[in-house]
């Protein structure tokens, strides 16, 4: 089995501003990270059942469907297309995380969520990302 060494990890949110069928979200900035392109070995989601509320106070995502991912490399390339975040959620899929495992250079406020399906969705609640990386040499 494959085992994924944690370099470093930071909680990312995705804030769904309007509940609207097809509208995209970007990732959020963290300065930490945002400013120095990061490799990114590692993704993994939150419901409202793991994480009930953001460190920014939001509420997050009761229920991972009607949600998708996308993420873009330094070079704006769409690396991952219209993943299901539900397919990230570890308690979904055995514990594992979602890895990279020769790490990926991401520009995280490029990458996004689209929203698919409304059921269950509120304005202002977050899709919340754990990211296992490291700072791009």
């Amino acid at each position: 089995m494959y085992s994924l060494a944690i370099k470093r990890t930071q909680l990312v949110e995705c804030v769904l501003n309007t509940v609207v069928v097809g509208q995209r979200f970007q990732f959020q900035d963290v300065p930490e990270i945002s400013r120095n392109n990061i490799i990114l070995y590692g993704l993994e989601a939150f419901t409202a059942t793991q994480l009930v509320t953001t460190p920014s106070a939001r509420t997050v995502v009761p229920i991972g469907t009607g949600l998708l991912v996308n993420l873009q490399n330094a070079l704006n390339e769409q690396f991952v297309y219209n993943i299901p975040y539900f397919s990230l959620i570890r308690s979904q899929n055995g514990g594992f995380f979602f890895s990279f495992a020769d790490g990926i250079d991401v520009q995280l406020t490029n990458c996004t969520v689209q929203i698919t399906n409304i059921t269950s969705l509120v304005a202002n609640q977050s899709a919340v990302f754990n990211l296992i990386y490291a700072y791009k040499r």
